[in-house]
Formats: structure tokens, C-alpha cells, sequence
């Protein structure tokens, strides 16, 4: 006698509704999971935006800094050398080598900016 015949209606249901279950836990894990790699990504994301708005911020200020520096430099150098043209040809010419060191040397930074993202975008976020 098969297997199939001492088996009753009941015990039958009761085999479809746990497979129900189980399918059902399973749906409700996988949509956990997607929830969750959703508001990952979403972290990171505005990590990311957060990261990049505060360093503009620092760059803009920073920059405008820098500029008021240079200006104060160039009209030093000029009443120091007597000369408008000294004095900002100098200033000129400090950031003519550094432009000059950078389009040497852009497979290097290039390389040291692509490492220094990288690890920024994929680091683990222990803070």
C-alpha cells in the first residue's frame, strides 16, 4: 500500500498552508532585504551629498581666502620691487610651476584622487 493512501485531507492542508507560510516568510524576507539595500544606499548616498556639500563649502571659502592672500602677495611684491608688473608676474609665475607640477605629474595625482574616492564611497561607516 503507497505512502499516498494513509495520508487524510487534513494532514494535506496542513502540508499547503505551511508551504504557504514558509513561501510567504520567504516573500517577506526578500522584501526585508530590498529595504533594506534601499536605505543603504540612501545612507550613502547622503553621506556622499553631505560629504561633498560641506567640502564645496570649505573649497568656496578657502579659495576666496586664497585669492585675497594672493592679491595681498602681488601688491606687496610690487611696492617691495617698484614694479606692478614684478609683482604680479611673480605670483604669476609661483602658480605657472604649479600648474606645470600637475601637468606632469596628473597620472599620479589622478591615481591618489581615484584612491582617496574609492575608499570614501565604499568604507564602512563606524562613526
Amino acid at each position: 500500500m503507497p505512502l499516498w493512501e494513509f495520508k487524510k485531507g487534513s494532514s494535506m492542508e496542513q502540508e499547503k498552508s505551511s508551504i504557504d507560510r514558509l513561501a510567504d516568510h520567504i516573500k517577506q524576507y526578500i522584501q526585508t532585504r530590498i529595504d533594506l539595500f534601499e536605505l543603504q544606499v540612501k545612507q550613502r548616498l547622503t553621506s556622499l551629498l553631505s560629504g561633498l556639500l560641506l567640502s564645496s563649502m570649505f573649497w568656496i571659502f578657502f579659495l576666496s581666502f586664497l585669492l585675497f592672500i594672493n592679491l595681498g602677495l602681488a601688491f606687496f611684491l610690487s611696492d617691495y620691487f617698484k614694479s606692478n608688473a614684478i609683482g604680479f608676474s611673480l605670483v604669476a609665475g609661483f602658480y605657472f610651476v604649479c600648474w606645470l607640477k600637475i601637468k606632469l605629474f596628473r597620472n599620479f595625482y589622478k591615481r591618489m584622487i581615484s584612491n582617496f574616492l574609492i575608499k570614501e564611497v565604499f568604507k564602512d561607516d563606524q562613526d
